[in-house]
């Protein structure tokens, strides 16, 4: 097997596709949830010893009905096993029971997959293949749009996450935030771990075995919640594809009490316990957050007027808020007071806006403003023309919040600030 550089693997997803639009047909969603089950089933080829069954062993299966048939009876195999991994439950539960590929558009995908080393390639190469495959699928209308990779990996960079972190996207989507932070994490203990082999450059097999299980180790403090079922299973499937278990993925939305979460979630994910948060909440005019339920657990959500010259909250809520609103203060309630860390994409209007002069209040009162990049307007074009900012924020303590009000002024600190040209 071959590591993937550069396009390749894209090329390779693009030309199944191409294949498959051209020899079988079928709506977007069906081709996309059908090409996962091949993908899947190749990464459980890659993790067995014997002889690989993800192959075209001779011209015949290539070329002739009955090899394909043979190729399309080996890949479902394959894909029965991963239906029967316990970490892969519920991922499959609700498409059709088997492979709907028709043998010959199964060898050819085969064909163009086999000699590629999916365990062991850069995630930019899988990252890059799988979201394209990805985007034109599941985007959708409810203001959700896949955050641009170089702005993800410039947000974990500036974050910087260390091994042990707890780690959380409250609107994973896709799970671009998230892939790309484990990654950031994974190779801290790569590096770490290189120091102690015998050979730097190519570990032994129980070396690397040590490796991966740190590795996998360290997935297990990532958590992305999203309340779209079908992004988030496809987050699951983008975690599975940069080798990690996917365990902490879940279908809720964020914004609700967390008395609401369904048990399993309230067990791993509790406000003021993460180290790390970033996100890219869904924003826009158009869908607008309701219910006395949701909105009274936010400050952001009440009226605020000012009294000389500072901000005020009153008792009445607000009968709808912008969901990206809501968002922040969420993201702030998940941080560990005093150290938790935000990385949020925000619309400029926030930043910006006379009328949100009291969430600016409210954003400096409660945290540290650690850094703001501006975004280059092309940035989620052509889905949107919002001009967006990538703000870095710390959570205060209490003690902080008690010191600040007592002297009746912010501490003075230096913020990073700048403007991206292009993206």
């Amino acid at each position: 097997l071959r590591v993937a550089t550069g396009n390749n693997l894209l090329a390779a997803f693009r030309r199944c596709h191409d294949f498959i639009h051209a020899n079988q047909g079928g709506s977007k969603e069906q081709i996309f949830w059908e090409f996962l089950k091949i993908l899947f089933a190749k990464i459980e080829d890659e993790q067995d010893e014997g002889r690989p069954r993800f192959a075209i062993r001779n011209a015949d299966e290539r070329n002739t009905r009955a090899g394909q048939q043979e190729v399309k009876d080996r890949v479902e195999v394959l894909f029965r096993n991963v239906k029967s991994r316990k970490e892969y439950k519920g991922l499959f539960d609700d498409t059709v029971e088997g492979i709907r590929f028709n043998a010959d558009v199964v060898a050819y995908i085969v064909a163009q997959l086999e000699k590629y080393d999916f365990l062991r390639s850069s995630v930019d190469v899988k990252g890059m293949a799988y979201e394209t495959i990805v985007g034109p699928t599941l985007e959708g209308v409810k203001g959700e749009f896949f955050t641009f990779r170089t702005v993800v990996k410039m947000t974990v960079k500036m974050l910087d996450p260390n091994p042990g972190d707890r780690i959380l996207d409250d609107a994973c989507g896709t799970g671009g935030f998230i892939v790309v932070a484990f990654n950031y994490v994974s190779e801290k203990i790569r590096q770490a771990e290189r120091k102690t082999w015998k050979n730097p450059k190519a570990p032994t097999s129980a070396e690397e075995k040590e490796l991966f299980r740190k590795i996998h180790e360290a997935g297990k403090f990532i958590f992305g919640l999203d309340f779209n079922a079908n992004l988030v299973k496809t987050a699951q499937m983008n975690m599975v594809m940069n080798n990690d278990g996917r365990g902490g993925l879940f279908c809720v939305n964020s914004l609700l009490k967390p008395s609401a979460w369904p048990k399993a979630v309230q067990q791993v994910i509790e406000l003021g316990t993460m180290d790390i948060v970033m996100t890219n909440p869904p924003f826009g005019t158009k869908i607008k957050i309701e219910g006395q339920d949701i909105l009274d657990q936010y400050d952001l959500a009440h009226v605020w007027r000012k009294e000389n010259g500072k901000w005020v909250m009153d008792g009445a809520l607000r009968n709808a808020m912008p969901p990206e609103i809501l968002f922040i203060e969420r993201c702030i309630q998940f941080l560990k007071p005093g150290k938790g860390k935000l990385g949020i994409v925000l619309p400029d209007g926030v930043l910006g806006n006379p009328d949100n002069e009291y969430i600016r209040y409210w954003i400096m009162a409660n945290c540290q403003v650690l850094a703001s990049v501006d975004l280059p307007v092309e940035t989620f074009l052509p889905r949107t023309g919002t001009q967006t900012s990538v703000l870095i924020l710390r959570r205060k303590s209490e003690q902080e919040k008690l010191a600040e009000s007592l002297s009746g002024e912010a501490g003075n600190y230096p913020i990073f600030m700048a403007i991206a040209k292009s993206v």
